[in-house]
């Protein structure tokens, strides 16, 4: 089910994947109001729902029926459109060969059962506070590199420089947009939105639209027209483009030349 108080879109959203209903209502009854939950009572209604929400984050437990934890951790890992979700496993299996087995498919974290509540509830909020310093690490206008974001698994790091790529090779064309992105890198616009916000903490607009003006900025610096490095960026308007421009940096395209 899902906790709907005031303003509940912003709140991040918990997948609880776990076979026992007890311990599924504990654990969603008990990390509280700050977060929004859906629950799946086996792995693969546990898969589909992440393919179909994209949750900020995934507790399952390891030993179900069906689909178990280690198998819907390698599943959801090595999809494009669900790889950034970090997920933690629980499991009564308190062996180092098991932890490890774990995470090698990709688990985030892993918690033993039976777990204290405190724990369970300061490794969620790590998790949360992890991805939201990757996010920071995108704040700045340059695009980090692989070496300065570690925490980015090789499949995320690839879709970021597929995206990038992407757009700095249509960076010309006006008609490159969101939909256009989205279907060069076969995910939904949905997907897309959610995965890259994840990731950088930017839409897919606002991104296209910051890799456009650096190169502007670029442009200007050595020299180019405001009309010519508007077209160059893939704006066709050069008054529209100035305002953009100005909006974005703090002063205006034609004051390049003389900073």
């Amino acid at each position: 089910y899902l906790n709907c108080p005031l303003f509940a879109d912003d709140l991040h959203l918990l997948l609880i994947i776990e076979d026992q209903p007890e311990l599924r209502s504990f654990i969603v009854q008990n990390l509280g109001s700050q977060y929004r939950y859906e629950e799946a009572s086996n792995g693969t209604d546990g898969i589909r729902l992440a393919k179909e929400l994209l949750p900020d984050l995934i507790i399952s437990d390891v030993m179900m029926p069906d689909t178990d934890g280690l198998e819907l951790c390698e599943t959801l890992k090595n999809n494009i459109a669900t790889s950034h979700i970090p997920i933690m496993l629980l499991t009564a299996k308190a062996e180092q060969k098991d932890k490890l087995i774990g995470l090698e498919t990709g688990a985030d974290d892993y918690l033993t059962k039976p777990f204290s509540l405190q724990e369970l509830k300061l490794r969620v909020k790590n998790i949360l506070a992890f991805k939201a310093l990757l996010r920071k690490k995108f704040n700045g206008n340059n695009l980090p590199t692989a070496e300065e974001t570690p925490e980015l698994n090789s499949r995320d790091r690839k879709f970021v420089d597929d995206v990038t790529v992407m757009v700095e090779t249509n960076i010309s064309n006006p008609q490159f947009s969101v939909n256009t992105l989205a279907e060069g890198i076969f995910l939904s616009v949905s997907q897309l939105t959610r995965k890259l916000k994840t990731i950088t903490g930017k839409t897919p607009a606002d991104y296209i639209r910051n890799i456009r003006l650096e190169k502007a900025c670029a442009l200007l610096k050595n020299g180019g027209s405001v009309a010519d490095v508007a077209w160059a960026v893939g704006f066709e308007d050069a008054v529209y483009f100035s305002k953009v421009f100005k909006k974005h940096f703090g002063f205006s395209p034609s004051s390049i030349k003389n900073k």
